[in-house]
């Protein structure tokens, strides 16, 4: 944990306990993360108590919301009590190469997200930009999804507050049924963040950058980039 916030909220009981639902979300990420790395981290993360307080912050929070928002605050202690077994298969796309300069037609990839969504469903989002044109694509489990048109999938997303859209203006998106490298079926949701002169997003979810030195882009079943490159 090296930014000064996640030290603060690791080492001082006071910053925790007035933590807000975003940075818990941001320290348990880095909790499970570091975990991939360097097993043991999360048992550590225990040990001190820290996950503790993690989770009496939550709930804390969880007893602040109003009557008229029980059904998000439940949705919130859901999400946290699936992260770390996700209830549909885990999109794989350890077999695809990371393209950390452009290629012949212009595509370079930028970065990766994965994490799961209120029904206990993990989704893999992946950044690329070609030409000046900066596209997501967001990857999860059609279980149960596969009867949905495209116009049901992009409220989807946005309902579940993988990406939002701004009220006004055009929206470019596709979406289809993909197989991922394990045999999943899976929607691919592909949605132009922005060109050289508009963004078409309000926000999305955040995008950690590709790793250059063989660390694993993801939190699920990790694969060493450096295998990735290999297979380019």
């Amino acid at each position: 944990m090296q930014t000064p916030e996640a030290q603060s909220l690791r080492d001082d009981d006071q910053v925790i306990a007035q933590a807000t639902p975003e940075q818990l979300a941001r320290l348990l990420t880095v909790c499970i993360r570091q975990d991939r790395f360097c097993e043991g981290a999360l048992e550590s993360a225990f040990e001190s108590g820290l996950l503790t307080r993690i989770l009496e912050r939550a709930d804390a929070i969880l007893s602040e919301i109003d009557q008229k928002s029980e059904g998000q605050g439940q949705k919130m202690k859901a999400t946290m009590a699936v992260a770390l077994h996700p209830k549909f298969p885990v999109p794989d796309r350890s077999k695809q190469p990371v393209r950390a300069t452009k290629d012949r037609d212009g595509v370079i990839d930028i970065g990766w997200c994965d994490g799961v969504i209120s029904d206990g469903r993990a989704f893999r989002a992946e950044m690329s930009a070609q030409n000046q044109v900066s596209m997501l694509t967001i990857f999860f489990s059609a279980i149960g999804l596969e009867e949905l048109d495209e116009e049901a999938i992009r409220a989807f997303v946005q309902n579940e507050g993988l990406v939002s859209f701004r009220n006004q203006g055009q929206k470019y998106y596709a979406a289809d049924i993909y197989v991922d490298d394990l045999g999943n079926r899976l929607w691919s949701v592909n949605i132009v963040v922005g060109d050289e002169d508009e963004t078409y997003i309000e926000d999305s979810v955040p995008i950690f950058k590709y790793s250059d030195i063989g660390e694993p882009n993801t939190m699920f079943n990790p694969v060493a980039i450096k295998a990735a490159h290999g297979a380019s």
